[in-house]
């Protein structure tokens, strides 16, 4: 078992965050208020207090930045007022945001998660998201490859988070993303890990992760094979043979981490009795694996902690919640004790 680093607060650890930044703007609706007004058939809903977070990579970010580490943002935004909204949050919980790319013409990404209340219920309704469109052309991808290389090998880890499934429109175009590959095996000491929805087989050489419905979907199955297969084993191992490791997350079900040389273990999930909000928890598990394997812990003490934080932040409802360095830690050792992990045995 690795202990935790003694020089800790004595040690900056730099992490540049690149990918898809979005605001998430909650509206919390009265619904004693509703009224239909004489020119319309729905009813108007109205929205007595708001509250707005980072979001995507952003979610991350302040996830990190909870966690202990220095964090550098890297990423596309609009401008506009939700640019201004998504930079005054990211500044606020303390990131630096002098890598966010304010384009003409592109729009800031905005996740809209209207919630209605009603006595002591509270219903999460449908989310609109808004998203960037327009296209990354020559010239931005020179300008995002020029400075991404000029920061890279000051970072400790390059963290990668890819919400959307349009290449063209992100900062995470198929040139960024050899430039990305290309990096990692210049700088193979540094962590290069890479959370995708859609395109986890586009890397390798890096940590990558995703979860069992987006691993579903790039092995063309309609469900995720929850059940020990061949076919899981075959499809997992050949993306962890690829990269560094490769983290599938399975909900309540944990984790399954397939390293680099064909072996795949279990890491259970840490188990809560409280009511839950699984927003987010992708991204706070994300960031309890990165933090931990610049502490130096292996890849699979690493993605315990993951599930750790991950199990702090989903009992904070309505928000995407964050855990702080102190109160993941001093549950490592007991959760180690109660949980471990195990090899794989796959028929």
């Amino acid at each position: 078992m690795v202990a935790v680093n003694n020089s800790y607060d004595k040690k900056n650890i730099k992490i540049l965050v690149i990918g898809d930044y979005c605001l998430d703007k909650y509206y919390y609706i009265d619904a004693e208020l509703d009224q239909v007004a004489d020119y319309a058939i729905k009813p108007s809903y109205f929205a007595t207090n708001q509250s707005q977070y980072p979001g995507g990579a952003g979610n991350v970010t302040k996830n990190l930045v909870s966690l202990g580490a220095d964090v550098y943002c890297f990423g596309i935004i609009g401008n506009d007022g939700a640019a201004f909204e998504l930079k005054n949050s990211l500044t606020v919980v303390g990131a630096n945001v002098d890598n966010l790319f304010a384009f003409e013409n592109c729009w800031t990404n905005i996740y809209l998660r209207p919630i209605r209340m009603s006595n002591l219920t509270r219903d999460t309704m449908n989310e609109i998201v808004c998203i960037n469109k327009y296209t990354i052309n020559q010239n931005m991808t020179k300008l995002i490859i020029d400075k991404l290389k000029e920061i890279a090998p000051q970072m400790d880890a390059i963290v990668v988070v890819e919400q959307f499934n349009k290449e063209e429109v992100s900062v995470l175009n198929s040139a960024v993303k050899q430039v990305l590959i290309n990096i990692s095996k210049i700088y193979n000491d540094k962590i290069f890990f890479v959370d995708s929805r859609n395109f986890i087989d586009k890397y390798e050489n890096m940590h990558i992760k995703c979860n069992q419905f987006e691993f579903a979907q790039l092995i063309n199955k309609k469900n995720f094979p929850l059940s020990k297969t061949k076919e899981l084993l075959k499809n997992g191992v050949k993306l962890g043979i690829k990269n560094k490791a490769f983290y599938l997350t399975t909900g309540e079900n944990g984790m399954i981490v397939f390293d680099n040389l064909g072996n795949s273990f279990n890491i259970p999930a840490i188990s809560t009795i409280d009511d839950v909000d699984t927003c987010g928890a992708g991204d706070s598990a994300t960031a309890g694996i990165v933090m931990a394997l610049c502490l130096g812990y292996d890849k699979l003490q690493a993605s315990l902690i993951g599930n750790i934080v991950a199990s702090i932040t989903i009992k904070q409802i309505g928000v995407t919640g964050e855990a702080t360095f102190d109160e993941v830690f001093s549950l490592y050792d007991e959760k180690m004790k109660q949980v471990g992990y195990a090899k794989d045995t796959y028929a």
